[in-house]
Order: structure tokens, then C-alpha cells, then sequence
């Protein structure tokens, strides 16, 4: 038996056609499917037999639910009986499907009872070399990791789907919804709202979180303003647990997240929510319930109430909504308060800067002449409103910011030519600071 326990930094590679024909997979179905290819080596000359315990399985992928084991002991089975369509064009052109099976053998226990010892066996079927051993051109390789938290069967699909293309070197892609709809298996009523909210959302930030690789997109709308197709932009991405693994593996999310309703939720429930929706759906859902109860709701089957709001396409809490509008609010005035002394403070500055030019100004001015300083004093004191203190000598008078402004004005008007610049280089910029202000 191959020890798992380090699968991953194993890495998984299939031809392209694998990752855009695996229909009507299930999300362990999936995840047993990359762990079957994982352990596959390029230098193989044929499909070995994997045996993996059970437990170590569960383990893997950071799942606590006891029934998991009777999930998993079905799954070897489930896979015997897929089918791989490949659709390709003969030597004429023409269009044909080929077929294969996916495995030739597995093997499982009988016993419904967890043991910790029972394991499964699996081995593919010889005719998929050409899909994972013999690979041509197209195919991609990612690390095992980037697939151990990703919850849902449509966001998995959609990792390996994007992977395929950036693995190619495209950056950016354009899918049509029909496309994304065929290759995902999305149901045929989903719409351009449905699949973001239900798929690419989720997506993006689970792969933020989780993976190599994440995404900013676009709808791209035709006539009529209706959605046709989804523009991704890839880009290359270091995951959480690769800057914090220690944090990430203390405490996971989804353990976080059973924690908050175990007192009146159970594994088995809680866990086939996390099979059957996003992760942040159920999480939606369970913190509406919990703000409900905490205002005083009376909520006889809270297990049941959940459920019930997991079917919801959207789930909104007006409470909620409520306070992260004011908390934006606050947020936006605090920016802004932030924003405008920080203008003020620039402002201020250049005042100072063009402050000291002009001092350096009227000094050179009182070095060429000795009997400028002694014109500029006489004109600042008969200005009305100067400030001019008689009981204060002329330096002492210097040293009053009001004095020394009508000295600095009295310069201005007596030898303009030299400040003529200075006010070239800092009014336009003041003057653009102060609009920039008005308009905080």
C-alpha cells in the first residue's frame, strides 16, 4: 500500500480531453479520480493498482464525517461504471466519439462498519494511456494541494479547466456560457446570474484561498445585453496555506464552521450541505440562522430551518445588510478624513517650502543692496493691520508671523520680478491640491 501522506506535493497530469470530458463526476468522485492520477509516474509502462486506506483518504482532505466511509466505499465502484467520451474527426473530417472506461478494476470492502484498516483498490483501464501515460501535446500538470479544499464539484472542474489553459500559456480566455455549461454539467435552467453566484464566485475565492492560480472575469454581452460569454483573466497565485500552513491546518474553516451548529446539527447532515453547495453558501446560510436566533427567534428545527435557507438562490440578511451599509458609511467618512489631512498636511508643506524660497529670495536681495532691508522694514511697518510691535526691536517684530508676512508682501511689491518663478512653481500645484480637497 503506497503511503499518501505525501500526495501533496504529488502532482496530477491528464491530456486536456480528460479535463473537458469528465461528465457527471461527483465531488469525491473527482477527488479519488486526482488521487488515482497523482500517483501515476512518467516513467510507468503501464497502470499499477493503488490501494489507499479509507481513513487516510478522509484524513487527506480534512473531513470529519463518520459517513463519509460508506461515501467513499462506493466511489471505487461508481468509477468502474464511468464512461469517457472523446469526441474527435477521423482522417476524412469527420466527426466521431471515442470511448473509454475509466477503471478496469477496483476493489472494495464489504463491511459497512468503519474499521481503520479497510481500504480500497483501483486500477485504470488499460486503453487510457494515451490519457495520462502516452501524452501528446496537450496536457497540463498541477500540484495535488490545489485541489484538497476545493468544495464543490463545479468549482474543481472549473480549477482544472482554467489550470488546462494557463498550463498552455493563455492568460486570458473566453468561455461561452453553452461551453461552460456542456463541460461544468451545469443544469441546462442556469443562467448568467446562476453561474456566477453559484460557480465563479465561489471560484474565485477559493482559488484565492486555496490554489495556484486565480482570476478576474468579465461577461462579455451581445445583442440585447444578454450575457453570451465569461472573458478570465489568469493569473498566477500564492495560496494561504503556503504563506501560513501551520494557522490553516490548526484550524480549519469547515471545522470552525460545524463548531457554531453541532448542538443541533449532525455530521452526516452538515457534511452532505458541504457535498452539495458552495462553502460560502453554507456559510450564508448558517450565520442568517444563528443572527436570527441571537435577535430571539424562535426557530423549532434549526437543522431544518437551514436546509430550508440552503435552497434559496440568494440569501439575504436585511440586518446584516444593514450594518455593513453603515460600516461602509463609516468607513467612506474615515477615507475621507484621511484623505483631506493628508491633502492639508501637502498643501502645508508646499506654503512652508515656498515660504523658505522667499526668505532665500529677499535675502539675496538685502546682500546686493544694504539699504534693502532697511526699505522693506520701513514700508512693512506703515502697513496697516502689519502687526508692528515698537516696543520690540526689528528682529523681534521678524519673528511675529503677521509682521513677517507683510514683510515678505512688502518685498513682493517692491522687487516682483524675482518671485515671479517661485509662484510658477507652486501656485499651480497648490491650486490643484485645494481642488482636489474641494472635492473630498
Amino acid at each position: 500500500m503506497r503511503s499518501i501522506k505525501k500526495v501533496k506535493d504529488y502532482t496530477v497530469v491528464q491530456a486536456n480531453d480528460l479535463i473537458k470530458n469528465k461528465k457527471d463526476f461527483s465531488l469525491w468522485e473527482l477527488r479519488v479520480f486526482a488521487l488515482l492520477a497523482s500517483q501515476v509516474r512518467k516513467d510507468d509502462d503501464d497502470f499499477k493498482t493503488y490501494k489507499f486506506r479509507i481513513k487516510d483518504i478522509i484524513d487527506l482532505f480534512d473531513s470529519r464525517s463518520n459517513n463519509l466511509y460508506d461515501e467513499l466505499r462506493a466511489v471505487p465502484e461508481r468509477l468502474h461504471s464511468k464512461i469517457i467520451r472523446i469526441p474527435y474527426n477521423d482522417a476524412d473530417g469527420k466527426p466521431r466519439t471515442r470511448r473509454y472506461n475509466l477503471v478496469s478494476m477496483s476493489d472494495v470492502p464489504e463491511s459497512s462498519e468503519m474499521d481503520n484498516g479497510e481500504y480500497i483498490m483501483l486500477r485504470f483501464d488499460k486503453d487510457l494511456k494515451p490519457l495520462l501515460l502516452q501524452l501528446g501535446e496537450h496536457f497540463t500538470i498541477y500540484k495535488f494541494y490545489n485541489i484538497l479544499k476545493l468544495r464543490s464539484t463545479y468549482v474543481f472542474q472549473l480549477y482544472e479547466l482554467l489550470k488546462s489553459h494557463q498550463y498552455k500559456g493563455r492568460g486570458v480566455i473566453e468561455l461561452e456560457l453553452r461551453e461552460m455549461t456542456e463541460i461544468l454539467r451545469l443544469p441546462a435552467s442556469y443562467k448568467y446570474g446562476n453561474i456566477r453566484q453559484r460557480v465563479i464566485e465561489p471560484a474565485q475565492k477559493q482559488f484565492k484561498k486555496y490554489t495556484d492560480i486565480c482570476f478576474e472575469y468579465q461577461p462579455i454581452k451581445g445583442r440585447g445585453g444578454k450575457v453570451l460569454s465569461i472573458r478570465f483573466k489568469i493569473k498566477e497565485n500564492v495560496p494561504v496555506h503556503l504563506l501560513n500552513t501551520a494557522k490553516e491546518e490548526e484550524v480549519p474553516v469547515v471545522n470552525t464552521l460545524y463548531k457554531s451548529v453541532e448542538e443541533w446539527v449532525s455530521e452526516s447532515s452538515f457534511q452532505q450541505w458541504m457535498n452539495n453547495y458552495p462553502e460560502e453558501h453554507v456559510q450564508a446560510a448558517i450565520q442568517y440562522t444563528l443572527n436570527k436566533i441571537k435577535k430571539g427567534t424562535t426557530i423549532e428545527s434549526v437543522a431544518g430551518y437551514i436546509a430550508t435557507m440552503l435552497k434559496q438562490e440568494k440569501i439575504v440578511d436585511a440586518d446584516a445588510k444593514k450594518a455593513k451599509r453603515q460600516a461602509k458609511k463609516r468607513q467612506k467618512v474615515e477615507l475621507a478624513a484621511q484623505e483631506r489631512a493628508q491633502l492639508n498636511e501637502q498643501i502645508n508643506k508646499l506654503h512652508r517650502a515656498k515660504a523658505i524660497q522667499e526668505d532665500a529670495i529677499i535675502a539675496a536681495l538685502c546682500l546686493e543692496e544694504s539699504e534693502v532691508e532697511a526699505q522693506l522694514l520701513e514700508t512693512a511697518k506703515s502697513k496697516r493691520f502689519s502687526g508692528y510691535d515698537e516696543q520690540k526691536s526689528d528682529a523681534e517684530n521678524l519673528k511675529d508671523p503677521m509682521f513677517l508676512a507683510s514683510y515678505r508682501n512688502a518685498a513682493r511689491a517692491l522687487f516682483p520680478a524675482p518671485f515671479v518663478n517661485l509662484d510658477k512653481d507652486y501656485d499651480a500645484k497648490i491650486k490643484e491640491l485645494k481642488r482636489r480637497l474641494s472635492l473630498v
